[in-house]
C-alpha cells in the first residue's frame, strides 16, 4: 500500500498580497492594474502574479473554461481536464497517486530520481513533484474549481526553480457576497460509480460570506479485474470536505480555507501469481483479456489536508 499525504500552511501578510489575490469570474472581472473593466466574456488571469486579461499577457497560456466543466458535470479528473489543453500530456500510471503531469515534454520527476521541472500550484501554493513526498493534481484540488491556468514555457522568474518547463496554477471558488449553490450526481453503469458533489454558498453580512463544498464517491467496480483477491485493480472510494469564511471591509480582503480528503486510489501491482508448469514469464504467459493475477490487492491511500488563509490589501 502506498501513502501519500500532503499538509499545507500559508498565512499570508500585506507585503504579499499581491502575490495570493485569487482571480475573479472572468464575466465581472476588474483589471485593477488598469483601471478599467473587463469586458462581458474577457478572461482575466494571475499568470504573472497580478490581474490581467489574458490577451495582454506576453506568455504563452490557456485557461480552462470552468462553466464548460460545470456543463460536464463538474469534473474532477486531472486527465480529461488536461488532456484537451495544447503542449499537455497527462501520463496515466493506472494510479492517479503517482501519475505525471508533462508540459512540452517536461514532467514533475515523478518516475524518475530528477527535480520536477513542472510547477503545480493551488491557491498559490507550491504542490511538490519528484518521488518522495510529491504528488500530481488531486481531486481535491480540483474541486469546486474557480480557475485553472497553464503556462508554457519557463517561468522561473515568478514561480521559482522547478518551473522551467512551464507552470498550472488552480484557484479554489472563494465564498462570494450572495446566496448560491450547487449539487451534482453521477451514476456510471459499466463500474457502478456513485459520485456526489455540492456546494453552498451564503453572505452572512456585507462583510462576511461563508462557502462550504463537499464530494463523496464510491466506484466497487472497474475495468481490470483481480482473479486472485477477486476484486477490481482500479476500484476507487473517497470523500473530501472543505470550510471557508471570507471577511471584506474597505481594502482588506481575509478568506480561510480548511479541507480534509480522504481518497483509496487504485494502487500499483508488483507481485503476480505464475501458474505452475508455465513455460516463463512474460514469455508464455497469457491470461484473460482485462484479467491480472495479483497478489496485492490493497489500494493505495491518499490523504491532504491543508489550511490556507489569503490576505489581500489594496491601497
Amino acid at each position: 500500500m502506498s501513502k501519500s499525504i500532503q499538509r499545507h500552511f500559508l498565512l499570508g501578510g500585506a507585503g504579499a498580497a499581491a502575490l495570493l489575490a485569487c482571480a475573479p469570474s472572468p464575466a465581472t472581472a476588474q483589471v485593477r492594474s488598469e483601471g478599467e473593466t473587463a469586458s462581458v466574456g474577457e478572461v482575466v488571469v494571475t499568470a504573472r502574479r497580478r490581474e490581467e486579461r489574458l490577451r495582454d499577457v506576453p506568455v504563452s497560456a490557456s485557461v480552462i473554461d470552468v462553466n464548460q466543466l460545470i456543463e460536464r458535470g463538474d469534473i474532477v479528473d486531472p486527465q480529461a481536464i488536461l488532456n484537451s489543453v495544447p503542449g499537455v500530456k497527462f501520463l496515466d500510471t493506472s494510479s492517479p497517486s503517482n501519475s505525471e503531469i508533462t508540459l512540452r515534454g517536461s514532467g514533475q520527476g515523478r518516475g524518475t530520481s530528477t527535480e520536477a521541472a513542472v510547477g503545480l500550484y493551488r491557491n498559490s501554493i507550491y504542490i511538490g513533484g519528484g518521488t518522495i513526498g510529491g504528488r500530481s493534481l488531486s481531486r481535491l484540488d480540483l474541486l469546486d474549481l474557480e480557475q485553472l491556468q497553464v503556462l508554457r514555457g519557463p517561468q522561473g522568474a515568478l514561480y521559482g526553480r522547478n518551473a522551467i518547463g512551464g507552470a498550472i496554477t488552480v484557484s479554489s471558488a472563494r465564498p462570494r457576497w450572495d446566496n448560491r449553490g450547487f449539487v451534482n450526481v453521477n451514476y456510471q453503469f459499466e463500474t457502478e460509480l456513485k459520485q456526489v458533489q455540492a456546494a453552498v454558498n451564503h453572505a452572512v453580512s456585507d462583510q462576511v460570506a461563508i462557502r462550504l463544498t463537499g464530494e463523496w464517491f464510491d466506484q466497487p467496480k472497474g475495468f481490470f479485474f483481480n482473479a486472485s483477491q477477486r476484486n477490481f485493480i482500479d476500484r476507487q472510494e473517497g470523500y473530501a470536505l472543505r470550510g471557508q469564511i471570507r471577511f471584506r471591509q474597505d481594502d482588506l480582503d481575509m478568506n480561510l480555507l480548511v479541507e480534509d480528503g480522504l481518497y483509496y486510489l487504485p494502487g500499483l501491482r508488483s507481485a503476480f501469481t505464475v501458474a505452475a508448469g508455465s513455460p516463463g514469464f512474460p514469455l508464455g504467459y497469457f491470461t484473460p483479456k482485462f484479467t491480472s493475477y495479483a497478489n496485492d490487492g490493497e489500494p493505495a491511500k491518499q490523504r491532504i489536508q491543508s489550511v490556507i488563509g489569503q490576505l489581500t490589501w489594496e491601497s
